[in-house]
C-alpha cells in the first residue's frame, strides 16, 4: 500500500492474501516502534537543551503527560550508545532502562526460548529491585467523598 487508508472515514484496508495481512501488519508495527524511539529522541533533545523541567510544559504542548515525556527520554537516553534489541519492543527496552544492568536484562529477554514478554520481563527487573529515583506514592481515598469523584457544589 502506498498510502494508509483513512480508518478514522471508516475506510477499511483490502487484502487479497493471507501474506498480505502478515506484512501490512509487520510494516506498521515495525514503524510504530521507530516512531516511539524517534519520540524518545525529541523528549531526550528537550531535556538536554530546556533542562527536567521543561517537560511538564512541553508535555501541555503536546498532550502528553509528562511522565510519559520523561519515560520516552529515559528509554532513548538509556540506548542511545548501546546496541538495541531489533526483535523486541520499545516497551522492552523501557523496561530493561530501569534495570541495573539494561544489557543483561535484554539479554535474558533474548535468551529465552521464545522472545520474553513485557509483563514477564517486568516481573524480572522489578524482582531485581526498583532504581533510586522511582518514588511510589500511596493511593488515598478520599474522605469527602469516598473516592467517587464527586465535588461539593458551594
Amino acid at each position: 500500500m502506498s498510502e494508509p487508508p483513512d480508518v478514522t472515514r471508516g475506510d477499511l484496508p483490502a487484502f487479497e492474501t493471507w501474506d498480505d495481512h502478515v506484512n501490512e501488519w509487520i510494516t506498521v508495527s515495525k514503524s510504530l516502534e521507530d516512531h516511539l524511539w524517534y519520540l524518545g529522541s525529541i523528549a531526550a533533545s528537550i531535556t538536554r537543551k530546556y533542562g527536567d523541567k521543561a517537560i511538564p510544559e512541553f508535555a501541555v504542548a503536546v498532550n502528553y503527560s509528562p511522565r510519559r515525556i520523561w519515560e520516552l527520554a529515559a528509554t532513548y537516553k538509556a540506548w542511545e550508545y548501546r546496541d538495541r534489541a531489533h526483535d523486541l519492543s520499545f516497551k522492552h527496552h523501557t523496561i530493561a532502562a530501569r534495570s541495573e544492568d539494561p544489557d543483561g536484562v535484554i539479554e535474558q529477554a533474548l535468551s529465552a526460548e521464545r522472545p520474553m514478554s513485557t509483563r514477564e520481563l517486568e516481573r524480572i527487573v522489578h524482582e531485581e529491585g526498583e532504581p533510586p529515583d522511582v518514588v511510589r506514592v500511596e493511593a488515598v481515598t478520599c474522605p469527602r467523598c469516598g473516592g467517587r469523584g464527586e465535588v461539593p457544589v458551594e
